[in-house]
């Protein structure tokens, strides 16, 4: 196209660049697209006239510096294959419509990108090996508000296939599926995998985004799961959440409102399907961060009210510029089935876990290494097992805190969400001189059987929420302990024999006026002798 021409492609246009050839839109010229939606009198269902540019295998697009491009919502790029699209002559380029690629594809990206309401960014669906996913490059993007920007949900593995695939309930990747897969596989801190299908639907798309520059999300960006559609039961599970990771390359700054999901599909469960796990989302290289997502909106985790069904949260790294790991965060939403941690992880420089059940160790240390923090948030549940040490290391901090949603006054509903600490038989806690443990008042501490929970290496412990032990575990205190506001130390109830019982030794102890031991009620069981 040649100076001062222009090339409309009105709608119900299909262009297709073939042979082995070059579009080249020259300097002030122009390339529009124009599609169209339509609804008819008397008819509930819209007439889609859409605009297409097809560009196939060694096949160019380029638009030169100076030239002009515009599209409309319903219009749609095809850049499959070892096709080309090159606006990076342009200052400016607004994707306004539906652009379909993948990472065989080519995509050069003018300076500033926006994605505004209406606009899209996708892949095709997988089948049965890994075939299509994103993997572009941006100098500058923005993500306008109000849609899903960058969608690939449903657009992994199909229904039972995958490293994680179920036939029977839902599929697996950053954890076990509900009913179905406990494959775990994928990178945490550069997560490119797609999802695995469930018995019923398929697991999410792979979205890896690189910026030189800096990002503006105020929309979403979602690797979500599906469902299959309506067939969805007890024993058809949907795929599990797929991957998010975006890389920026010179501490470029991250800021906006919108939400990135990597979830299992959540329509089905309330109908009584079961679902998959929930998928890897990171961010990494971020040099200011000042985006306002909760991580309820980023969780990779399960939302519902059906624990039973739920398979277990998936993992979210957020790692800036001036961090050596990053943060993990595994958030869920009351699934019984718990995310497992392996001595071969990363350690990362901070752990959030809430909602959500996790294993730690699973046959060897589990290290918070100094400078480290692990904080367990209301519902969190940490298990140690497998014959497993969580150790925390001089200057690494250990926090566990619960915390009530309602009113929590007489005549008033209120919700009670603890944070507990379960050590397994033959598992320990140990905490080295010159480390913290703070737990506050619904923190649990459950050391049953023949666990170890030791803080001898600490010049002083203060229990502020339950330790529940029993004279068959090791407990090995700090010198100085104090129960605090809040403290309580029982041990479980007994029935027809007695089996559980206190024994612990302390240097100095120390009982503030609220805190106090109470196995009141504990012993033989009424009727027993």
């Amino acid at each position: 196209l040649p100076t001062a021409t222009t090339f409309d492609a009105g709608e119900d246009s299909f262009i297709t660049i073939a042979d082995s050839s070059n579009f080249t839109v020259q300097s002030g010229a122009t390339f529009s697209m124009t599609g169209r939606r339509y609804s008819p009198p008397a008819n509930p269902n819209y007439i889609y006239h859409r605009a297409q540019l097809d560009i196939s295998d060694s096949n160019t697009f380029t638009m030169q510096g100076g030239s002009v491009f515009s599209m409309t919502t319903y219009s749609i790029i095809n850049n499959l294959g070892t096709g080309v699209f090159d606006t990076s002559g342009l200052a400016t380029l607004s994707i306004t419509g539906t652009l379909n690629t993948n990472h065989a594809a080519t995509n050069r990206f003018a300076t500033d990108v926006t994605v505004p309401y209406g606009g899209l960014i996708t892949h095709p669906a997988n089948t049965t090996t890994k075939q299509n996913w994103l993997d572009l490059s941006f100098t500058n993007l923005t993500l306008d508000s109000g849609n899903f920007a960058i969608d690939v949900n449903g657009k992994g593995y199909a229904a039972g296939q995958g490293p994680g695939g179920s036939n029977t309930g839902g599929g697996s990747y950053a954890a076990a599926g509900g009913n179905g897969s406990e494959v775990v596989y994928g990178s945490m801190t550069a997560p490119t995998d797609l999802g695995s299908g469930g018995a019923a639907g398929s697991g999410g798309g792979a979205v890896k985004i690189t910026i030189a520059g800096n990002l503006v999300n105020n929309s979403t960006i979602t690797a979500s799961g599906s469902t299959g559609g309506n067939n969805c039961t007890n024993s058809a599970g949907t795929g599990s959440g797929g991957s998010i990771w975006i890389n920026f390359t010179n501490a470029g700054t991250w800021s906006g409102s919108g939400s990135l999901l990597a979830l299992p599909d959540i329509s089905g469960q309330f109908s009584g399907c079961v679902t998959g796990s929930g998928g890897r989302i990171a961010v990494t290289g971020y040099g200011t961060d000042s985006h306002t997502q909760t991580e309820g909106a980023e969780s990779a985790g399960n939302p519902g009210n059906q624990p039973s069904l739920l398979g277990a949260a998936g993992t979210i790294v957020k790692k800036s510029a001036a961090q050596s790991v990053g943060k993990l965060t595994i958030f869920g939403s009351d699934s019984i089935l718990p995310t497992k941690l392996f001595s071969t992880d990363p350690n990362f420089d901070e752990y959030l876990v809430s909602r959500a059940p996790i294993e730690v160790g699973n046959g060897g240390n589990f290290v918070l290494p100094t400078g480290s923090a692990y904080t367990l948030r209301g519902g969190g549940l940490t298990t140690i097992a497998s014959n497993s040490n969580f150790i925390v290391q001089s200057g690494a901090s250990y926090t566990s805190s619960g915390y009530t949603q309602g009113w929590c006054f007489e005549g008033y509903s209120c919700y009670y969400f603890y944070s507990t600490l379960t050590i397994g038989s033959t598992n320990s806690f140990i905490a080295q001189s010159g480390a913290v443990v703070d737990t506050g008042r619904l923190s649990v501490i459950n050391n049953l059987g023949t666990g170890t929970f030791d803080t001898s290496g600490m010049s002083s412990l203060t229990i502020g929420g339950t330790l529940n032990t029993d004279h068959t575990a090791t407990n090995t205190f700090s010198p100085n302990v104090t129960v605090g506001t809040y403290g309580f130390i029982t041990h479980p109830a007994n029935t027809t024999t007695k089996q559980h019982w206190l024994d612990l030794d302390f240097t100095n102890l120390t009982m503030d006026p609220s805190g106090v031991i109470d196995v009141s009620g504990k012993g033989y069981a009424g009727g027993s002798v």
